[in-house]
């Protein structure tokens, strides 16, 4: 039976704001100077719509951040794979993979060799009829490895410790019969490993966001997957998630955690930095806050929204895992689109977190045949 794919929206597709009360007066300060004041309350949260130095003037934290590798895979060359984009209803999808100890991922060094935990991850990716192309390596060691096994499947070679592995990848898969008579089953990605195994229907990966925990060591896998449409923006974000001791701020509110991380643009290269806190505002609302520039430092946005525990996964894990979902507005203080994710919190160097955003769109890219 033929299947249709949903409207490409952002409003359909991430709802990343739904069900967050934001509290909104106009009325909450903002800080004009370089030492911002974080308020939880605030639109802005104290954050300033101005520059600031690269990297928020702390490179060192955002250093292992970057550790990945840009890969040109020579599949885009492939006969089979340049008739696969030709093809009139083409999907295209990009897919970023994280797996290992992810509790562990951005801490010292003197924390990251404690617990070491191994696992091997070496798995498979395949997709039924169309290609998967690799993009970027993720912090693979030199005994790590990705091999293709044919236009449609990869198999890589990784092996965690105290550290993450991961892939980023492009799916292109046609959509629909190739004619109006044939019947049209829609295609699945499969993705295995020892640890982790699951098949994805291709209509789930347009704005994706999911964390699996494997054991009580930390070991898990998080998988963020968005759409390319032709005029509407999808990337990711990824970075450290840190507990702290409750701290109260000037305007009452209580900042339980801080984050840093990377925007990853909608080429699906590294295109900023992330600096924020989360906590609870005065109402007791659970709720983030933080600030997005590009690589020079120039201001891109203010983020904002909520963040919870998955129940769920913490009853049978060690460390605290949960959902954030949010918005980021510009510097005409007006919405820009909207980021989801999860994270892993832990108090000894920072955890992960793992995301997609989303620009506001309207443009409908439905057709007759999908």
């Amino acid at each position: 039976m033929k299947r249709k794919l949903l409207a490409i929206t952002i409003a359909s597709l991430l709802v990343l704001a739904g069900g967050c009360q934001w509290l909104d007066n106009g009325t909450a300060p903002v800080s004009a100077d370089k030492e911002q004041i974080i308020d939880l309350d605030s639109p802005t949260g104290g954050f300033t719509f101005t520059d600031e130095e690269p990297a928020f003037g702390e490179p060192e934290l955002f250093e292992p951040m970057f550790d990945e590798v840009a890969v040109d895979d020579t599949t885009n060359d492939n006969a089979q794979v340049k008739e696969l984009f030709r093809y009139r209803h083409v999907k295209i999808f990009r897919m970023r993979a994280v797996w290992g100890k992810l509790v562990t991922t951005y801490a010292d060094e003197e924390s990251r060799d404690q617990d070491y935990c191994p696992l091997d991850w070496s798995g498979t990716m395949r997709l039924e009829g169309g290609a998967v192309i690799v993009e970027r390596i993720i912090a693979f060691e030199e005994e790590d490895s990705v091999e293709r096994e044919s236009v449609s499947a990869i198999n890589w070679v990784s092996n965690t410790g105290p550290h993450v592995d991961g892939l980023q990848v492009m799916l292109v898969v046609p959509w629909g019969p190739s004619d109006s008579t044939a019947e049209w089953i829609e295609p699945k990605l499969v993705f295995e490993t020892g640890p982790y195994s699951k098949e994805f229907p291709v209509s789930e990966l347009m704005a994706m966001s999911l964390l699996e925990p494997v054991d009580e060591c930390g070991n898990g896998i998080t998988i963020n997957s968005h759409i390319l449409p032709a005029y509407c923006p999808y990337g990711f974000l990824a970075g450290g998630w840190k507990s702290v001791e409750p701290d109260t701020t000037e305007t009452g509110n209580v900042i339980i955690g801080l984050y840093r991380g990377i925007w990853i643009s909608e080429r699906g290269t590294p295109g900023g930095y992330l600096k924020g806190a989360f906590g609870t505002n005065s109402d007791g609302e659970h709720v983030f806050i933080g600030k997005y520039v590009d690589l020079t430092g120039r201001f891109k946005g203010i983020l904002r929204g909520c963040y919870g525990l998955c129940p769920e996964l913490t009853a049978e894990t060690v460390y605290p895992y949960g959902f954030f979902r949010g918005i980021w507005i510009n510097e005409d203080r007006t919405e820009s689109g909207g980021l989801k994710g999860h994270w892993v919190a832990r108090e000894e160097g920072f955890g992960f977190f793992h995301g997609v955003w989303g620009l506001n769109c309207t443009e409908d890219t439905t057709d007759e045949n999908q």
